[in-house]
């Protein structure tokens, strides 16, 4: 609530008969919330907006860099679509969260020559992008992980496949068919 102070009336040339104080302003009332209830807070931005709050200051830089936001919007049962989409020809994949008015580019897969030039399955699972494909010690899955903005090595498939379907719900994903990584060669 803001209360300001009511001047004593002017003497007629724009003049008060006292000495004039500054009306206070907006910068003079500093409203200070629990580290918790601001957390909490800002985990209800729209994932696509998380960006911005990296440079809001070091503390919500941190926050974004340690995945606590991500946890609180988990508990909170948050859920936002995004979209992953490696164009033909790029080596960066984009992603895309709702409401998918912007994208951004993911940082580029450390893999080597064979697999970023060769065939290539996605599929999703919770917050995470999962890329299979053939590097030259053999098949590997290339895991993207939405809340750290990095990729990561594995899981490895019990029986290494490619050219398969997938299906994900939730958290968890399925592979079903596809060639056996032995027979398969590109």
């Amino acid at each position: 609530m803001r209360i300001i102070e009511l001047l004593p009336p002017s003497d007629g040339n724009g003049s008060s008969k006292e000495e004039e104080e500054p009306l206070p302003q907006d910068a003079d009332y500093v409203l200070s919330l629990s580290d918790e209830l601001e957390t909490s807070i800002l985990a209800r931005f729209p994932r696509s907006l998380h960006w911005k709050l990296c440079f809001l200051n070091k503390r919500f830089l941190s926050l974004m860099k340690s995945g606590e936001i991500y946890k609180i919007r988990k508990e909170l049962g948050l859920k936002e679509p995004s979209v992953f989409m490696l164009a033909s020809g790029e080596s960066n994949w984009w992603g895309m969260d709702w409401p998918f008015k912007s994208s951004r580019k993911l940082p580029r897969i450390q893999s080597d020559y064979s697999f970023e030039f060769g065939d290539k399955e996605s599929f999703s699972a919770g917050s995470q992008l999962l890329v299979s494909g053939k590097e030259i010690e053999g098949a590997v899955i290339w895991r993207y992980d939405s809340e750290t903005n990095e990729w990561f090595k594995g899981p490895f498939m019990i029986n290494p496949r490619c050219l398969f379907a997938s299906a994900s719900s939730g958290n968890f994903a399925f592979v079903a068919g596809g060639l056996e990584t032995n027979t398969y060669s590109e």
